[in-house]
Order: structure tokens, then sequence, then C-alpha cells
């Protein structure tokens, strides 16, 4: 009986240590929705790297690579570089004129030749800002290096920097990746979100104005409350406004210029005549 009732012990000690392991192994798979098997971080700017653990959207982020044509236009085969708009399209040449988009205007292609295309244009035969790799590379590392951690106070430097000097401090600091995951994704959560210094401050401007948002409901929600602080819209917005605001972070008219920070003009709302009064009431070293 004696010696029953140690085995019975044993095996029942066991069985409870197997059983906690097992619920202990459960909630901490729990607490990852999936395998990480890369570490990303906000300094990750390669999408290969992401692509280890979400791999389903990095072959959705590897088609834009595919060759495209549209009646509109698009990248129609294995050429260095698309074919020329401004050629095919003499209208858009005389209208570009005085800008360099007039020296080259080529067909477009995918995000992933955003940063290629922008260093291999002959626009940079005129000299270009710093601002105009906004859009172009996953440049928010660098914003960062340069505010000494504030990548507002950064990219507010850049407009003064030549292309070619900000370019290679991307290269440099091995940043030389077109926008990628973590321009739009939470390296943690994946969740999606906004990054961009100069739409943050746009869309705060819109929110702070008197302009009707009816397509931006989170923004009245934010104008009834306090406003003691800056609308945020990585905490105010919707997950179907967040679908918008992570495109429209480039996907938008702004200003780029050696003489002001790269601009969202959307302080006075978002129609034409809005984005009108607010350059009437701007001004560029001290002058309107």
């Amino acid at each position: 009986m004696f010696l029953i009732i140690i085995v019975g012990t044993a095996v029942a000690t066991v069985l409870v240590l197997a059983l906690l392991t097992n619920i202990f192994e459960r909630k901490a798979e729990g607490l990852n929705r999936y395998v990480r098997v890369a570490e990303v971080t906000e300094d990750t700017t390669d999408p290969e790297v992401w692509g280890k653990n979400w791999p389903k959207q990095y072959d959705s982020y590897k088609r834009t690579a595919l060759s495209t044509r549209t009646r509109f236009g698009g990248h129609g085969g294995s050429e260095a570089l698309p074919e020329e708009k401004i050629e095919r399209d003499p209208w858009l040449k005389r209208m570009f004129l005085g800008y360099a988009f007039s020296i080259d205007y080529r067909d477009r292609r995918g995000h992933a030749f955003m940063l290629q295309d922008q260093e291999s244009t002959e626009r940079l035969t005129k000299p270009q800002s710093g601002s105009c790799m906004h859009c172009h590379a996953s440049i928010m590392p660098v914003y960062r290096k340069l505010g000494d951690g504030d990548a507002l106070a950064g990219m507010n430097k850049t407009h003064a920097m030549s292309y070619q000097e900000l370019n290679k401090m991307v290269h440099d600091m091995g940043h030389a990746h077109p926008v990628s995951c973590v321009d739009c994704h939470d390296p943690d959560s994946m969740q999606l979100r906004v990054t961009r210094p100069a739409f943050i401050v746009g869309i705060q401007k819109l929110a702070a104005s008197e302009a009707p948002v009816p397509a931006i409901p989170s923004i009245d929600i934010w104008r009834q409350g306090p406003r003691d602080k800056p609308y945020d819209p990585n905490a105010d917005a919707t997950r179907t406004e967040m679908r918008s605001f992570a495109c429209g972070q480039c996907h938008v008219e702004y200003y780029c210029s050696s003489a002001m920070p790269l601009t969202f003009p959307w302080g006075n709302g978002l129609k034409m005549e809005d984005a009108e009064k607010f350059w009437n009431e701007a001004t560029i070293h001290g002058e309107r």
C-alpha cells in the first residue's frame, strides 16, 4: 500500500507539472500572434527582413516590382527606366516648364523602384532639395539621427541639404531602401500607423482648423473634446481612416523647396481655394 501511494503521488506530481507546463506554454504563445523568426525594430528598413515574420505581406510588397502597363502609362518591360511620358505627351512638358519635371517625367513604376528611379532621374541635373527623399526612401532613422531623436526636427533640416547630400547619408547609414514596412507598420504588432512628420503636422493643422472634414469623422470627435493635445492620427484615427492616412503620407500634394521645410498645405482645409489661401498667408524667409 505504501509503495502504491508513493508511485501514485509521483505520477500525480508529474501530471500536474505537465499540465502547468502546458498552460505556461500556451500563455506564452498567446502573447505572440505569429512566430517571430527575425527581430525587427524601428531601424529595420529592409523589407526582406520583415518578410521572414510576415511572408504573405512581403509577397504582396514584391509584386510592386512586376511590370504593368495601362493606357495611362506604366512600366511595360525590363528596360532600365520607363518611357518618357513628356515625349509621348508634349503638353506635359509645356505644363511643367520651369519645373524639373519638364526635364524628365516618365511612366510610373511600382513602389519597389521609387528610390532607384529617383536616384536615376535627369531632374537631378538641377539642384534638388533633400526634402524630395521624404517619400522615396525608408528615411525615418535618418530623420531621427539628424534631429537627435526628434524626427520632425530632423526632417526640418533636410530642406537645406542637397538631394545628393541626404542620399549619401541614407546609403551610409544602410537605409537605402524604398518606402518599406516600417514606414506604415509597428514593428512589434504590425499595426497600421503613420510615421511621416510632414503628414502628421499637416493633419494636425487640418484638425485645428474650422474646415469641414466629413470624410474624417475622428477629427470631428477630437474637435468636440478639450483639444488639450494636438490631434494624433496614430491614437485618434479609426482603422479605416488609417488605411487612407498611410497612403496619404505621400500620395497627396505637398511643397518641396530649399527655402522652407516640406509642407502639406492643409491649414485651411483640403479644397483648392483652401490651399491657395494657405499659400497666400505663408511666409518664406519672413516674407509672403
